[in-house]
């Protein structure tokens, strides 16, 4: 009985680290997806599934350097901002501001229509990709 109590609370330890290894929860700051999201959402984000990000998936990255929010500190290497915005192009593709999306990169666009995205500082490396948006999470301590 003993075995079978170890085996199972292993087990479950197992499946936690695996989960928190794949699995983030982000908090949304700011209106930039709203009506989507909106500020003070959790989303829960798949760390798998960057590697095969299509159009229109809700994804978050890593800032590119340098680029200031407002409220926060200029996002750096060390200290990344968290961005939380939709997949209008992949690679080939063209957007309305006539740039094609460059092999490796992404281009991103919030739901609000107004805000910082790639229209300001352009595609967005596939490796800054955090991963993939699979649902939300209220009520779930948040990772940023």
């Amino acid at each position: 009985m003993w075995a079978v109590l170890f085996g199972v609370v292993i087990s479950a330890g197992v499946a936690i680290v695996v989960a928190r290894a794949a699995l983030v929860v982000v908090t949304v700051r700011g209106g930039s997806m709203e009506p989507t999201l909106r500020d003070g959402d959790r989303v829960i984000v798949a760390r798998w599934r960057r590697r095969r990000i299509q159009r229109d998936a809700v994804v978050v990255c890593r800032a590119p350097d340098g680029l200031v929010l407002p409220g926060m500190p200029p996002s750096t290497a060390a200290d990344p901002a968290l961005l939380v915005k939709r997949v209008s192009g992949v690679a080939g593709d063209r957007q309305p501001d006539g740039r094609i999306v460059p092999v490796g990169h992404i281009y991103l666009l919030g739901d609000a229509g107004a805000d910082l995205d790639s229209r300001e500082f352009g595609p967005v490396p596939i490796v800054s990709v955090v991963g993939s948006m699979i649902g939300r999470a209220p009520g779930l301590p948040s990772s940023s």
